[in-house]
């Protein structure tokens, strides 16, 4: 369930498929905060 508030809209940029699913998504969106 997502409960938090949606601040930017990223981009797919990267999807692994090794027994769980890895994504790597490119955001304007500082996560270094």
């Amino acid at each position: 369930m997502f409960t938090g508030i949606i601040t930017d809209v990223g981009v797919l940029r990267l999807r692994e498929q090794r027994g769980d699913t890895r994504f790597v998504i490119d955001t304007a969106y500082d996560v270094a905060r």
